[in-house]
């Protein structure tokens, strides 16, 4: 039998040919260039993009696709993605068995060459505060891709900058590639309007040019669409009787829909929404149950067979993410076991009412603790009510805050840079020197005891955390002994001496939740203190 080669000898024209199927995935091509040094040289290096050509300069989307009651004259439109990966340690990281083990991370590319994390299921960016990471080497983790969806934003030119906000009124935007090569964007709007472009011809998505004039599919008379997804290699449209529609794009402006799956019974009053799970198609429609305010989920599979859609009482164990603009599925063992097993997860308003336009739970995602998880949980095996995301640990933290794991630093030595970090944003606010305060317009003066106030809030409260959290690590170690001991048949402590959260996983699991939100939050609040200082040209610059 012969030597096999090894693998660093493959030929470069082989190499070059593997690394040309990878570019569409960062993390695929990452990991292919650190194989070894023929494998790096063999693909050519750039600066971050989440999936080629994108971000892409298009015209921006024309007034029959805009509600007549918002005015906007973008100058220029941007088509972006955002990714979303789990990311779990490395498997050889010694961690305490209730410490979250993943993290759904949403990152955003609408600017070339920059890749920015965004909100949790919502359409802003986030700013990162004091000491969170300013680069993530995925590499340094096991990461899998959940899905991507498309946005639309736009710049206006304000004086000699470049203003970029988001769409509010596009729904969802779907990227297409047919048998032809032909790419197109298919972009579903807020009143249920169907509109495309055309960004080329070419066998490879990266290969696409500029893009044409939109056209418009269908203008919202007689019927409203209510979502779209690519199944299959075709673009489907579902309305809001549940009908679905093939959107046969030909060349030129030959653009048809067919009416391929016929509509449900009853229709929940609320936006319908489909989503792809194991190769199969899910409506899930919302329905109002009288003498219930939350209403029930009820979930449909298409079958192919029949052209159908069958209800379903069980997704067994995936789970149903929705965003406004997007919507994907996900194994409970690609999230964190059984607590993610046949439930929906939904973000405010992705299940809008007809009638008002907005969603009819508002006064309870208006009770949520934190504004960044406004999503709503309803398991299905049970019929139990719904509920907010806070009320079910497992799911919350596998959105925020970000586990403990993804920080260079560990939890004293961030509550020590902020103390540090609020010394100095302290020094610069005129009220320490009272010759240069008397100085100052009493506007000014104002201004200048009030963000002394927030600096010396800020530091009380993290003293206060820094003194928590010492108590915290006295009683982990505490717990360390007593397991040692009972380990060894003399545990030196009586059961009834025992701290109760020594004895309590899910404790610990609240705890350090908590001590990580608190931790963040005083970051934030810091970060948008120096911001503030910053702003104010009475302050002290910068060293």
């Amino acid at each position: 039998m012969g030597v096999i080669p090894p693998w660093s000898d493959l030929p470069p024209e082989l190499l070059s040919a593997i690394a040309e199927f990878l570019i569409t995935n960062p993390i695929d091509i990452l990991s292919f260039r650190s194989v070894c040094k023929s494998w790096c040289s063999s693909s050519s290096f750039s600066s971050p993009t989440l999936s080629p050509p994108l971000p892409l300069t298009t015209p921006s989307p024309p007034y029959p696709l805009r509600q007549s009651s918002y005015c906007l004259n973008p100058d220029f439109s941007v088509l972006s993605v955002t990714v979303i990966y789990a990311l779990r340690p490395p498997i050889d990281e010694d961690f305490p068995s209730w410490m979250p083990r993943v993290w759904v991370l949403f990152l955003d590319q609408s600017v070339p060459g920059k890749v920015s994390i965004r909100q949790p299921f919502s359409k802003n960016s986030y700013s990162l505060p004091i000491n969170f990471p300013r680069t993530l080497n995925f590499l340094d983790f096991h990461a899998s891709e959940l899905g991507r969806f498309y946005n639309f934003s736009y710049l206006s030119k304000k004086g000699c900058n470049l203003i970029q906000d988001s769409f509010r009124v596009v729904h969802k935007v779907v990227l297409f590639s047919n048998c032809n090569g032909l790419v197109v964007a298919v972009v579903l709007s807020e009143e249920g309007k169907l509109g495309l472009f055309r960004l080329g011809s070419g066998v490879k998505v990266e290969d696409v040019g500029v893009p044409t004039q939109w056209e418009i599919i269908h203008d919202g008379k007689g019927f409203r669409f209510d979502d779209i997804v690519e199944f299959k290699g075709r673009v489907l449209g579902i309305d809001r009787r549940g009908r679905v529609y093939d959107i046969v794009i030909g060349k030129g402006s030959s653009t048809k829909l067919n009416v391929v799956v016929p509509p449900i019974a009853g229709g929940g009053g609320r936006r319908k929404r489909v989503v792809e799970s194991l190769g199969r198609l899910h409506l899930v429609v919302r329905c109002t149950v009288r003498g219930e305010n939350d209403g029930l989920f009820k979930v449909y599979e298409l079958n192919e067979g029949t052209k159908k859609w069958i209800e379903v009482k069980s997704i067994g164990d995936q789970t149903f993410f929705f965003g406004t603009e997007f919507s994907f599925s996900a194994a409970a063992e690609l999230l964190h076991g059984s607590y993610g097993k046949n439930c929906i997860l939904f973000k405010q308003n992705s299940f809008v009412n007809y009638s008002s336009g907005y969603d009819d739970n508002s006064e309870m995602f208006r009770k949520s603790e934190s504004s960044k998880l406004r999503i709503g949980v309803r398991h299905l095996e049970d019929g139990s009510h719904l509920s907010l995301i806070g009320s079910h640990p497992g799911y919350s933290n596998l959105f925020w805050p970000p586990p403990s794991w993804i920080w260079t630093k560990d939890k004293s030595e961030r509550l020590g840079n902020l103390l540090t970090a609020l010394d100095k944003l302290q020094s610069r606010i005129p009220g320490g020197d009272k010759a240069k305060f008397n100085e100052l317009a009493l506007v000014d003066q104002v201004g200048a005891l009030k963000l002394m106030r927030e600096a010396l809030k800020f530091m009380k409260e993290t003293f206060k955390l820094k003194e928590l959290l010492y108590g915290f690590k006295r009683l982990q170690q505490q717990k360390k002994s007593i397991n040692l001991h009972d380990q060894e048949g003399t545990s030196t402590l009586a059961t009834e001496e025992r701290p109760a959260s020594a004895d309590s996983d899910c404790d610990w699991f609240s705890v350090e939740t908590n001590f990580n939100a608190c931790i963040l939050q005083f970051e934030e609040n810091t970060s948008n203190l120096e911001d503030a200082i910053n702003k104010k040209k009475y302050c002290a610059p910068a060293e």
